[in-house]
């Protein structure tokens, strides 16, 4: 037996010496090549082209490491960079067609999660409710945006498809809770409900807070100690010059807060949210984080509908994969 490895794709195979000096064709990439003469010292022959032009073949020709179909007269594959007439690819040119490739990849996929976001966190902000259908949509167009960067296999593509899917709906949830919940909060704190006031009235620090607002329009708050109070984050040590004021004054919201009557404290709650409701509002949000945001009040329906929009984004993905890809120079 001759060992021998194709010049073309790089496969090494063996074949009787009784077909030394005769053509064979590769069994990877069928290129044919004619088998050297001579001694066999235990290494592997290279496989030198024939001079005759190799027999047309119906089969699309396709790029030995990626795959990707090509015209008869490419030299190099424009997807991995392969030099197709040569041993070797092309220096460099391999890596940085595939790292333009992963960048083109990330580009198309974080617009069209960005779309699929907007859209999601637009129906939502228009019927003031989250639309399973749209699930679809965002399925849709997350396979899309995976597929048109493609250049993979269907497994990569498909996982791709899903993250943007995921982004998609993360994205959307965020949009939701600016366009959505916290609109909804406005509203509830300028009309509240009565369980919404009993919940604040047993908010110790909110009843302090509407306590200082009244000592305030009766002009009994020092000057100074309510610059500090408006410019200091909440639970900042008191400057010494300020701290025996500051502590007075904390006395006193305790004290007015202790000589409310019930009917007193509900009555003072209500009115501070209607005339704060866009402020406190505002508080409330700031107190969630980014991840808070996307599960705020995620439910089983919500896992539905990501599973939902994963499952229409990895089928079109697979789907737009699996047609045949065009020829290219």
């Amino acid at each position: 037996m001759i060992d021998l490895r194709c010049a073309g794709c790089g496969r090494a195979f063996r074949v009787p010496k009784a077909l030394a000096g005769t053509p064979v064709a590769c069994p990877d990439c069928g290129r044919p090549s004619d088998v050297p003469r001579g001694p066999d010292d235990g290494r592997p022959a290279l496989l030198h082209p024939r001079t005759a032009a190799p027999p047309r073949s119906s089969a699309p020709r396709r790029c030995t490491t990626c795959g990707r179909a090509v015209a008869d007269t490419a030299r190099i594959c424009p997807d991995c960079g392969r030099r197709l007439s040569a041993d070797s690819p092309a220096p460099g040119l391999r890596f940085r067609t595939r790292l333009r490739g992963v960048v083109v990849a990330l580009v198309v996929s974080a617009v069209f999660a960005m779309v699929g976001g907007i859209v999601w966190g637009l129906v939502a902000r228009l019927l003031r409710a989250e639309v399973a259908y749209v699930a679809v949509a965002v399925g849709l167009l997350a396979g899309l945006g995976a597929a048109l960067a493609r250049g993979e296999r269907k497994a990569p593509l498909a996982l791709r498809a899903a993250a943007v899917a995921i982004t998609a709906l993360c994205i959307g949830k965020l949009l939701v809770f600016q366009w959505v919940t916290i609109p909804d909060m406005r509203r509830e704190l300028a009309d509240p409900s009565r369980e919404t006031i009993h919940e604040f009235m047993a908010d110790v620090l909110f009843l302090r807070g509407v306590a200082y607002e009244s000592l305030r329009r009766e002009g009994s708050v020092d000057d100074d100690v309510d610059a500090w109070i408006r410019d200091s984050r909440p639970g900042a040590e008191a400057p010494p010059a300020l701290a025996g004021r500051v502590r007075a004054l904390g006395a006193r919201l305790n004290e007015r807060v202790a000589g409310w009557s019930d009917a007193e404290r509900e009555r003072r709650v209500r009115a501070s949210l209607r005339a704060n409701a866009d402020g406190i509002a505002r508080r409330i949000a700031d107190r969630y984080t980014y991840a808070d945001r996307v599960v705020y009040r995620f439910s089983a329906w919500d896992g539905l509908w990501l599973l939902l929009a994963i499952t229409t984004a990895a089928l079109v993905a697979a789907r737009l994969a699996s047609s045949p890809p065009a020829s290219c120079a």
